[in-house]
């Protein structure tokens, strides 16, 4: 972690703003359960699902770097920092599926040129959502030294209960999981001295769940002549073919996880929706 020491110690008599320190006390733990099922249904359908159930800690996450999204909370107790980390996810599946139309046999040559070479391919991925601090500046106080420069923001005292926990779309669009504004849900009352003491842990809420599907669709044309074998390949790639919204992260650098600010508890943006490609691939 990339620490501020003005964060941690007095600067009544320091002759500097600010002094950076790369401190490697600093720890992640990763566990992860990985399992996957491969299966050729019938007649060209081939189906495989992949799942992983996993779990990522750690005391920062971004580290490398003098910015809101490395600071921590909380630098002058290192172990207060531990939870989850910035792209910690629980649960992630992937399931895959390819389908080619059974060939057909044929002397006509229109209907094997029309009935055969055709595949379609999909993709659907679904995960768990990411993790993110709620902060507040109004307990923007050294926790421990006198004389130290404040940190902010910071976490709040206490969370009060009552937040919902969805992380749909619907509840990550409107803040209707704050609905009564983030300072009813926590502490944040200002203190002074050495009296700070987070009273939630880091990354102890999360974001926006994501469901996607990718498909494409695709027909080969088999030409043969002159004794040379050529193949046609039209494909339409079909990006989140249902248009689903996908809502960005909330992140601990943006305004969204500022406890007092009106859009406390919502998404920031949202992902790109439907997107069509298509392709010709003309191979001799």
């Amino acid at each position: 972690r990339l620490v501020n020491q003005s964060f941690i110690y007095s600067q009544v008599n320091s002759p500097v703003y600010a002094a950076y320190f790369a401190q490697t006390d600093s720890n992640q733990s990763y566990n992860s359960l990985n399992a996957s099922l491969t299966r050729h249904v019938t007649n060209g359908l081939y189906l495989s699902a992949y799942y992983t159930w996993s779990k990522s800690m750690d005391n920062v996450s971004n580290g490398d770097g003098a910015n809101s999204l490395a600071n921590q909370t909380n630098p002058a107790d290192n172990a207060s920092e531990w939870g989850p980390s910035d792209y910690d996810v629980r649960h992630h599946i992937t399931v895959t599926g390819v389908y080619e139309v059974p060939h057909v046999h044929s002397q006509n040559a229109f209907v094997k040129a029309s009935a055969n070479g055709w595949q379609i391919n999909g993709i659907l991925s679904a995960h768990t959502a990411f993790p993110w601090t709620p902060v507040t500046w109004n307990l923007a106080t050294d926790p421990y030294v006198p004389g130290a420069n404040q940190v902010g923001p910071t976490r709040p005292l206490k969370y009060n209960g009552g937040a919902g926990n969805s992380c749909s779309n619907s509840a990550l669009e409107t803040g209707s999981n704050f609905s009564k504004g983030g300072a009813a849900y926590f502490d944040i009352t200002p203190v002074s001295g050495n009296k700070y003491k987070p009273g939630i842990g880091r990354n102890s809420f999360r974001s926006a769940c994501y469901f996607n599907t990718d498909m494409s669709f695709a027909k080969e044309f088999t030409l043969d002549s002159f004794e040379h074998h050529s193949q046609l390949r039209l494909q339409l790639n079909a990006y989140n073919i249902f248009n689903i919204l996908q809502l960005a992260p909330i992140v601990n650098d943006h305004n969204d996880n500022i406890i007092t600010n009106s859009t406390f508890g919502m998404s920031p943006s949202g992902n790109a929706g439907r997107v069509l490609e298509l392709t010709a691939r003309f191979q001799f």
